[in-house]
């Protein structure tokens, strides 16, 4: 989304006319002297405390009109642990959009009020290989337990419509604070998240707007189980909200948004390089589900996404022929087939929930992080950019959530994008599941287990490896399959391990991937006097055990709905009858709003020598809340309860 944020601040906030810059006004203290403070009680335990997070954002015009802003960010930290002064020796500072480095400086306070200063020398850049950002390295000296580390640090940057700034960690902070000022004819919005207070408006003692608020005693974030951390710590949004000298209407919102992404994925497409893609693609004269799943399957067979911004990869000729473009660059190639053969499709911009939730109320472009496209007419999307994944099945981060979609509207010979903020649904649990078909059978005389297991695995739990599977080489295959029917048995000696492209068990019959195992194992039966044990709840494979969370007052999510159905068939040996088959029984279910949404559930059947379990586990709800997590915690733990089952074999009595 970059490349629209860019776009759209050139046109918006150039302000024709300004002649001379605004003066920067620098409120940030940098004593000569600090004082070693005293902390409050309660934060002895804490690897470290933020003593003050201050952040201030100033926008300016320059001497040639252009907007730019002035980026402050004044910190103090008590450093307790050596854990702590690790993590905190070496600052990281984003060049990213960078005119210039003001100011840095940064200095470690001891407890007898004495200072060491940084030493600027021990500035370097580095570029992430992954993001290819430029960053500046700050190695802090002298830091020893109980030590402050103060620093400041002021950057001339390139404007931005649009901007967050935290203000919770994974250690408390005692006081923060957030300011932003603007030009008179430029309106900001802020909205405070997670308990942090709403930013008040006023003005400057020279007329200019302002927003700005201050917190106290944030408590530290620490990670959970089923919690995303970053979305749930405290922070500001904002966004430029009002460009006085061009009206007095607002700018930027998700209807702007709407028309500037379809321009830039409709516009200026040739029409005879359409042709030439549908050709090269040859989607068939299926259904529009099946033409929009060759287009996909071909695109990410052919199609290399760069994390790049290169404006070729609008180009649809350039990718066409270069096979190269980015996550925008093919959706652009997605719609166009799509428009041509009449593919009722939307655009879907939203952000990955375990990164930040999208807010519909608020209408920041930050956002937009992510495409999705929307088959209306068959209820399914497509992630463009995944190559793992297929039309109907989407990262679980990207549903159950709000995006942004964006459809094509005609009106005579006019055509123009719309857009509306929609619920992204998440696929049914029995979209994805991991289902399993076991049979089981001993031999009392060697302690050997024989087990014959059918997997299969659909959607997010795990359909899409076949897809890694078919592009490795064998060795790596058999990894694979060992690693997908890992099982408690020790030291397994398979006969067969392969992978099926059918099957008709009723319950895997339209998996993904399917893997069949035939092994032996000695570690699942021993001997008991004259009775045979079977650690029968070990065949289903180690399970995840949640463990006790009192006073948890935090709302937990899954990433998405799933499914385990595993059927159990053991051959009861001959001559031998089971003690105990009711041990295998188990119900323990949780519900929501009057519907049973997790469960895991198991019954037996024992006729003659075939004794039977069926397991179905299952999670139909993404958001838990505190008042219903103890019950969704006792479903995660009955599986890990089921692995410790163990039958009781027994002779049978002669007659």
């Amino acid at each position: 989304m970059m490349r629209i944020l860019s776009i759209v601040t050139l046109l918006l906030v150039t302000m024709a006319g300004v002649t001379s810059a605004q003066g920067w006004n620098d409120t940030m203290q940098w004593e000569d002297k600090p004082a070693y403070l005293a902390i409050d009680a309660g934060h002895e335990t804490e690897n470290a405390v933020g003593i003050f997070y201050n952040e201030k954002i100033e926008y300016l015009y320059n001497s040639d009109g252009g907007l730019e802003m002035i980026h402050t960010f004044h910190r103090r930290v008590r450093l307790n642990t050596d854990d702590a002064i690790n993590g905190f020796n070496k600052l990281s500072v984003s060049m990213s959009d960078v005119i210039e480095m003001i100011e840095t400086k940064a200095r470690v306070i001891k407890n007898d009020g004495k200072t060491v200063e940084f030493n600027q020398e021990n500035i370097r850049e580095i570029v992430d290989a992954e993001s290819m950002d430029n960053y500046r390295i700050f190695a802090i000296d002298g830091i020893e337990k109980g030590d402050d580390l103060e620093y400041l640090i002021t950057r001339r940057m390139k404007s931005a419509n649009f901007g967050r700034a935290f203000y919770q960690f994974e250690f408390p902070v005692l006081k923060a604070s957030f300011e932003l000022i603007s030009p008179k004819n430029l309106k900001y919005a802020a909205k405070g998240y997670n308990g942090f207070p709403q930013p008040v408006a006023d003005t400057t003692a020279d007329g200019r707007n302002r927003l700005s608020c201050a917190a106290g005693n944030l408590t530290g974030l620490r990670g959970e189980d089923y919690f995303y951390q970053n979305p749930g710590r405290a922070r500001v949004e904002y966004k430029l909200e009002y460009n006085l000298a061009r009206g007095k209407g607002r700018i930027l919102r998700w209807s702007d948004a709407a028309q500037r992404i379809y321009e830039l994925i409709y516009g200026d497409a040739d029409q005879k390089v359409v042709q030439k893609w549908l050709k090269s693609v040859d989607p068939g004269r299926g259904t529009p589900y099946e033409k929009a799943a060759a287009i996909e399957d071909y695109l990410k067979n052919n199609i290399h996404i760069d994390d790049g911004d290169s404006p070729e990869f609008r180009d649809l000729e350039f990718v066409r022929t270069r096979k190269l473009t980015d996550e925008q660059g093919v959706v652009r190639v997605y719609a166009n087939l799509f428009r041509a053969l009449g593919i009722k499709h939307e655009i879907v911009l939203t952000s990955e929930r375990d990164h930040l939730k999208f807010d519909p109320d608020f209408q920041s472009w930050n956002y937009l992080r992510k495409y999705l496209i929307y088959l209306p007419d068959e209820k399914v999307y497509i992630d463009p950019a995944n190559d793992l994944y297929r039309i109907g099945c989407v990262p679980g981060e990207l549903t159950a959530t709000n995006g942004l979609f964006i459809s094509i509207v005609t009106i005579g010979d006019f055509e123009s994008g719309v857009g509306k903020i929609k619920y992204i649904e998440p696929a049914q649990y029995s979209e994805n599941y991991d289902n399993m078909y076991i049979d089981i059978s001993t031999d009392p005389v060697t302690s050997v287990t024989n087990i014959k297991s059918t997997r299969g695995l659909r959607g997010l739990s795990g359909g899409y490896i076949s897809l890694i599977y078919k592009n490795i080489d064998e060795e790596k295959k058999l990894e694979l399959l060992k690693s997908v029917m890992e099982s408690k048995a020790t030291n397994p000696e398979y006969t067969t391990l392969t992978v099926l492209d059918k099957s008709d068990i009723d319950f895997i019959r339209n998996a993904g991937f399917i893997i069949y195992s035939d092994f032996n194992t000695a570690s699942l039966l021993e001997t008991a006097g004259d009775k045979l044990l079977l650690n029968f709840g070990e065949i289903i494979g180690p399970q995840v055990e949640l463990y006790d969370q009192e006073n948890k007052e935090r709302s937990a999510e899954s990433d998405f709905n799933r499914w385990y159905y595993r059927r159990l068939i053991f051959r009861v040996p001959e001559g031998y009858r089971i003690v105990n088959p009711e041990a295998a029984e188990m119900n323990i279910t949780s519900t929501s709003g009057g519907e049973t949404t997790f469960g895991f559930v198991s019954s037996w059947t024992y006729s003659g020598d075939t004794y039977t379990v069926d397991i179905d586990e299952y999670y139909r709800q993404i958001f838990i809340e505190p008042s219903e997590f103890s019950g969704f915690r006792n479903v995660v733990n009955a599986a890990a309860n089921f692995n410790k089952i163990v039958l009781i074999l027994e002779k049978k009595q002669t007659e």
